[in-house]
């Protein structure tokens, strides 16, 4: 189960550019559920801003200032 579930998300992390973060004291069963529920498409991302691509400054600013919880996307099709 192991290696079946390594290679199913470790392709479509490498294709998605996707990272894993946790906590190195966690268990290896954690980490794995964690891999599961990801690959099964039960966790979600906590999107706290979507801004216009005009707004990439005040994007980066708010990510640098780390005032936010969650991600900040721009959407290249929403208007200012």
């Amino acid at each position: 189960m192991r290696a079946a579930l390594y290679r199913l998300m470790s392709s479509t992390f490498n294709l998605n550019r996707i990272t894993v973060i946790g906590d190195p004291l966690d268990t290896p069963e954690n980490f794995e559920l964690g891999l599961k529920l990801a690959a099964q498409g039960q966790l979600k991302v906590l999107i706290d801003h979507v801004l216009p691509l005009s707004a990439a400054a005040h994007a980066h600013e708010m990510v640098e200032a780390r005032d936010g919880i969650g991600k900040v996307l721009l959407d290249p099709t929403r208007m200012a």
